[in-house]
């Protein structure tokens, strides 16, 4: 991206309607313009991808990359922060809901398999609790064969 203050010109028009919208060739000039004008309406700057229809010009780049007004458009709208979708966050919502379900579970596994096996073996209980709580809330698809 670049844009081009013109030093020469001579019948120069350049068509801009990607850039400014006009659906008609410009013509563009040498002559400086007032400070009010903006620089899509001064006729004495060129933006890199305009296409001469008309005449010839000479002219000297004068801003580069993001420093041109083009360039500051695009780094407007490629530097926005990325949202998660709505889905995304249900998604974040219903595992963290999944984390505690099965905590929960498997406390309440591990309490009831120690009253069933008067606290024997606390170590096999508290694994075998949680690895059935762990199991049972990873979804799995039915498949059924023909």
């Amino acid at each position: 991206m670049q844009e081009l203050l013109i030093f020469y010109c001579s019948q120069l028009k350049l068509e801009t309607s990607s850039i400014t919208g006009e659906s008609e060739p410009v013509e563009y000039q040498i002559e400086a313009v007032e400070e009010s004008v903006t620089i899509f309406e001064s006729h004495n700057v060129a933006f890199d991808g305009s296409l001469c229809v008309d005449g010839e010009g000479v002219g000297v780049v004068i801003r580069t990359g993001t420093s041109t007004i083009i360039g500051q458009i695009a780094d407007m709208t490629t530097g926005q922060p990325v949202n998660k979708s709505r889905i995304e966050v249900q998604l974040v919502r219903f595992v963290v809901f999944l984390i505690f379900a099965a905590t929960a579970l498997g406390l309440i596994v591990f309490i009831i398999g120690g009253f069933v096996h008067r606290w024997v073996n606390v170590i096999s209980l508290l694994c075998t609790a949680f690895l059935v709580c762990g199991i049972g809330m990873v979804p799995t698809g039915m498949q059924i064969f023909k």
